[in-house]
């Protein structure tokens, strides 16, 4: 072993503690200590709240020490229940009044003895009390060392443990919804069931290699070609829902695209019921892309306010219609507002072109016929059907007034409808990858599988054939965290809070 590998190891047998609870005001501050002096330290700071008035007529810290250790010869602290009292610094003067609570090992967060100070909130107390904890020999927790070594104990696998710092960071109802159910293991369940299936087809695939094929009849029954696929599917399926676990955490991107002074940053203020965008009669008034978020019926929306895209001399105009051409391009959902009071003009037809060049899928589009309060019922309809000449029978298109707040009800609607293509309410029961190292490592695993397909099917190599299962088996373990190194732990837990 390399005398950095020792030395973590080292380290993971200290105590260690942080502050919980976010830096701030608030009502309860949080701070927590893991490991085995935990209990100890506990006896040494925490003073009961019947013993107050003894304490206080206490002259000296030598007798004030005298009095704590008599008190715990008689009392022990029960685990999981919450006592009163009140926290000493390393004089052994009074900091707060506080609840403290013991979880013994290993029946606890971390799998070690831990104990949670809860005192009043405020930077000021949680930071003394933890001044005071590093001041008798505890050291400061780092991102995410007291779930790391959850997981070293195995209280929670790898995926469990990247869904809860997933989940702490997410922004909407759906997202929270689908993180907790990774959280609560149904990832992990599926990443061993996976295990379970390619262990049964290496079973079968050792007894190729260990015995002669015409002395094991049910091996010439056996399917391995059809079971190996099935395995490969369910790893394809998995991976197809990185995109849209990415697309909850990130927001969905719908983008508002239109000729100049069409409405465009009045629907974007509209959507967020708050100005956000300058809105006059003057075209070319938004000259950037102007991003905002939303949470729409538990959904996180990215609103994209585009430049007008028009001919132009101007300089900046010029570099905020080719930045609004990217956000058409990378868009999930397109809000393509038209001027339902005028006939189609020749920068509508310049947008058309562009969506057709791009090839977006005119699916993710809804036209929107702005200004309709004013507009001609004659030149609605007209335009409805250049747009269905244009780009056929099946397209979504509403009508709608941003100014008295015509229909916005039915878009919002319609872009629910329209998020991910999917009934969202059906995904709170699926299963999600959270993590670029999920992807990549069970990209990994289909490769591995899919060599073995080729080595069975082509060159029908049994022994290369089971070396690559057991390649396949090793990196599901890495993935689950059943094979583990201090350096891919260390950048997991990274990205944790500290006090996590």
């Amino acid at each position: 072993m390399s005398l950095e590998f020792l030395k973590a190891l080292e380290e993971e047998k200290d105590t260690i503690c942080a502050i919980s609870t976010p830096i701030g005001k608030g009502a309860i501050g949080i701070v927590r200590t893991s490991g085995n002096k935990s209990l100890e330290i506990l006896k040494r700071v925490f003073l009961p709240f019947k013993y107050k008035k003894e304490f206080e007529n206490l002259k000296t810290k030598e007798e004030k020490e005298k009095f704590l250790k008599d008190i715990y010869k008689n009392f022990s602290f029960e685990p999981r229940k919450m006592y009163l009292g009140y926290f000493l610094d390393e004089n052994l003067d009074f900091i707060d009044k506080v609840l403290c609570v013991y979880f013994k090992a290993p029946n606890s967060y971390t799998g070690e003895d831990l104990i949670e100070y809860h005192s009043h909130g405020g930077l000021y107390i949680t930071q003394k009390i933890l001044k005071t904890l590093l001041n008798l020999g505890l050291r400061l927790a780092k991102p995410g060392e007291f779930t790391k070594r959850a997981v070293l104990s195995g209280k929670m696998d790898l995926l469990q443990a990247e869904s809860l710092n997933a989940f702490i960071n997410a922004k909407s109802e759906i997202e929270g919804k689908l993180l907790f159910s990774t959280l609560e293991g149904n990832l992990s369940k599926k990443i061993k069931e996976i295990q379970e299936d390619i262990l049964k087809i290496k079973a079968y695939s050792n007894a190729l290699v260990d015995f002669p094929e015409d002395e094991i009849e049910i091996l010439n029954e056996y399917d391995f070609e059809g079971e190996l696929k099935k395995i490969i599917e369910k790893i394809e399926n998995l991976l197809k829902t990185y995109e849209i676990s990415q697309k909850l955490k990130t927001g969905i991107k719908v983008a508002i695209i239109g000729k100049p002074n069409v409405g465009k940053s009045s629907l974007l203020n509209t959507l967020l019921k708050k100005e956000r965008a300058i809105v006059t009669d003057i075209p070319g008034t938004t000259r950037d892309v102007l991003e905002e978020e939303i949470v729409l019926k538990g959904i996180p929306l990215v609103l994209i306010d585009t430049a007008g895209i028009r001919e132009t001399q101007d300089i900046v105009e010029k570099i905020g219609i080719e930045r609004s051409l990217k956000s058409l391009k990378e868009a999930d959902i397109i809000l393509f507002i038209l001027d339902a009071s005028k006939k189609i003009e020749k920068e509508d037809l310049k947008l058309f072109e562009i969506l057709k060049k791009e090839k977006i899928p005119i699916s993710k589009v809804i036209f929107l016929l702005n200004k309709i309060d004013i507009a001609s019922k004659e030149n609605v309809e007209n335009i409805k059907g250049n747009l269905k000449k244009e780009f056929g029978e099946q397209i979504n298109i509403l009508e709608i007034s941003v100014k008295e707040q015509k229909n916005i009800d039915k878009l919002l609607d319609l872009i629910e409808e329209k998020v991910l293509n999917i009934d969202i309410t059906s995904l709170e029961n699926e299963t999600f990858i959270v993590s670029e190292r999920q992807k990549e490592i069970l990209n990994k695993v289909k490769d591995a599988l899919n060599r073995a397909l080729k080595n069975l099917l082509e060159y029908s190599s049994p022994e290369f054939f089971d070396l690559e299962l057991e390649e396949a088996l090793s990196y599901l373990g890495e993935l689950i965290g059943k094979v583990t190194y201090e350096d891919m732990l260390d950048k997991i837990f990274s990205n944790f809070c500290i006090g996590k």
